[in-house]
């Protein structure tokens, strides 16, 4: 009898720490999930949607079993932004493309509170910058070494179609400079952890803003450029390393536009092109005929047409 209550007592135990395990397993799922983001952006988007739709899924569930607290006020605009798309899909004329508009919206919605509450915990917290450090650091040497010898570590070679175009790890799609823009500034925090020698911020803006400049996406270029501005104008440290930085980046663009003629093209020529500061001629279709033009302002450039149509739009 003695022997039986203890079999039982020992299947209890066991039961519950294997749901004990379960549990501890669905946390790391949900925090290197998360991690993991950054590498699925460059792996593609079919793997990015995968994962975002992996850690809702987890954070809802966390969510309804009360594992997760949120803010009073996140919840209120939670709420108020799923009025909204109900809303829209309600008085939509088609039905299926507002509610897939809506559902994708809702997705990284939700992605964006996961991500929230997983930034409370400190040791996630310190884990994601570390990681997201050193993956952009990778990322920019993949791109320096494809741009010095060609190929990148991956195997992967630049385009000479629209001048040096610099792609990484992205193969065949141009847009690690877009990728470097909007995450470099995530790097920071990882710094401001395990140093307080300025010299390596100043050295670490000025590798990832030049890469930047060389994959020679403006847009993304330019990005940086303010970002890095507003970081100058508000991180609080001496005027000097300030200064070296800003100065050390006019140096480094200007001898890169000066003795690399592609990058001359691309960021002076064309931009003067586009803004119409320019007497050359550009092809425009025109009934499916390519037909030459003048482009006296930016306003007539595929660039100024995207503007007008957006400002009529809103």
């Amino acid at each position: 009898m003695r022997l039986s209550v203890n079999s039982n007592n020992l299947g209890l135990k066991l039961k519950t720490l294997n749901l004990y395990s379960n549990k501890i397993n669905l946390d790391l799922a949900y925090k290197w999930l998360i991690i993991f983001v950054p590498f699925t952006i460059i792996i593609g988007n079919f793997a990015l949607n995968i994962n975002v739709i992996l850690i809702d899924i987890i954070f809802i569930y966390l969510l309804i079993k009360g594992k997760i607290q949120l803010n009073r006020n996140i919840l209120y605009f939670f709420s108020f932004a799923s009025i909204i798309f109900f809303i829209n899909i309600s008085l939509s004329s088609s039905l299926y493309l507002s509610s897939k508009a809506s559902l994708g919206v809702l997705k990284f919605l939700i992605f964006f509170l996961a991500f929230l509450t997983f930034l409370r915990n400190s040791s996630y917290r310190k884990t994601f910058f570390k990681i997201l450090f050193y993956l952009l650091l990778l990322v920019t040497i993949d791109v320096l070494i494809q741009y010095g010898i060609g190929f990148d570590i991956f195997g992967n070679e630049y385009s000479t179609a629209h001048g040096r175009r610099l792609s990484g790890p992205f193969g065949d799609e141009y847009v690690v400079g877009a990728y470097l823009s909007k995450l470099f500034l995530l790097g920071i925090p990882f710094l401001s952890t395990y140093t307080k020698n300025y010299n390596f911020y100043v050295l670490y803006l000025l590798l990832i803003i030049t890469t930047i400049f060389l994959t020679q996406e403006r847009s993304a270029f330019f990005i940086s450029l303010l970002a890095t501005t507003f970081f100058i104008i508000f991180f609080k440290a001496q005027i000097k390393y300030k200064l070296f930085l800003f100065l050390s980046l006019i140096i480094v663009i200007t001898i890169f536009i000066k003795f690399d003629e592609s990058s001359f093209k691309k960021y002076i020529n064309q931009t003067i092109l586009q803004l119409g500061f320019s007497k050359e001629l550009h092809l425009r279709y025109s009934n499916n005929n390519k037909m030459l033009h003048n482009l006296n302002t930016f306003w007539d450039s595929r660039y100024g047409a995207h503007f007008l149509t957006a400002y009529e739009i809103f």
